[in-house]
């Protein structure tokens, strides 16, 4: 069997190398595929378990897959000095917490709006960057970024400007503006790990996979202890809980997998724009799957900020 995974894991590497373009093209947008189904099964767990429980059990059974497949691609799980182990533990912290975040945005707001505001991320790296990595901040990064924030605005629909009516619609237990700032604290989260990472994997050439170790573990200690403090909550671990939470660590694992792999066949300013399938393949699932009712406001806010988005990536 180990044989046999060798063997495939070889002759995929030098496809891989024969075709980089192509093959990095497929792998971000099956990524993509796997993200949005996993999030729709996150979408079904929404009703009868936390947050907490939904990503405990994600990365207590990714922590589980990814140690398997390092095992089996011999990556090694310890680094190799100090300075390494503290960037992955702080990687780990705050992967634990982006997680927790973004998915309790996804009950508190449908599953398009959660993703489109998650994937504001570009922007927040944009100034992070040049925070801690010195790099030089545009004037059209600033355009796009506002041109972005107001797209955001739409996407909350704040009273203030839009009346109470906008807020008619709403289904019980949505809260469409806590649920925005709190994916938006997620996605300032995600941009931060991925300034870490980018660190990790350019000064360092750590892999992927031996950094997603520290993530799974840690995101299964935060979660645990924040599960510790839910009131009167008493956990059931139906057949529906353990078949969904085993298909979404199953599903984010390889798209994890993929979309890593992805960035390193091709240039980041041609991979970055496809994570956007994302937000159509989710208005999708919402319309079809969920039978959300989709506002044109929401339509125009999320064109915005994905275009604002892009704009910056390239």
């Amino acid at each position: 069997m180990l044989k046999l995974f060798e063997q495939a894991s070889h002759e995929l590497c030098q496809y891989e190398n024969k075709n980089k373009r192509k093959m990095a093209i497929i792998y971000a947008f099956a990524s993509q595929i796997f993200f949005v189904t996993m999030f729709t099964c996150v979408g079904m767990l929404r009703k009868g378990y936390t947050t907490q429980e939904i990503v405990q059990g994600r990365q207590c059974i990714g922590f589980i897959l990814n140690f398997i497949f390092c095992y089996l691609q011999k990556i090694p799980i310890y680094p190799k000095n100090t300075l390494e182990l503290k960037l992955m533990i702080v990687r780990g912290v705050v992967g634990g917490i982006a997680m927790l975040l973004v998915f309790e945005s996804f009950k508190l707001l449908n599953l398009s709006d959660a993703i489109v505001v998650t994937n504001t991320n570009p922007i927040w790296t944009t100034f992070l960057a040049s925070i801690f990595l010195g790099e030089n901040l545009s004037k059209k990064s600033v355009i796009f970024c506002f041109i972005s924030f107001i797209g955001i605005v739409l996407i909350i629909k704040p009273a203030f400007i839009f009346g109470e009516a906008s807020q008619q619609h709403q289904i019980e237990s949505r809260n469409q503006v806590l649920g925005v700032l709190i994916a938006l604290v997620g996605a300032i989260c995600i941009s931060f790990i991925q300034i870490v990472v980018s660190k990790m994997q350019k000064q360092m050439k750590l892999n992927n996979a031996q950094v997603l170790m520290y993530s799974y573990f840690f995101s299964c200690i935060i979660s645990g202890i924040a599960q510790l403090e839910t009131p009167n909550n008493e956990f059931q671990a139906t057949s529906k809980y353990l078949c969904l939470i085993s298909i979404i660590a199953l599903l984010g694992f390889i798209a994890q997998l993929f979309f890593s792999r992805s960035f390193t066949l091709e240039k980041a300013s041609i991979i970055s724009p496809l994570q956007y399938t994302e937000v159509i393949l989710s208005f999708m699932i919402d319309i079809f799957f969920f039978n959300e009712q989709i506002f044109l406001v929401n339509v125009i806010g999320s064109l915005l900020v994905v275009v604002g988005s892009i704009a910056i990536i390239i």
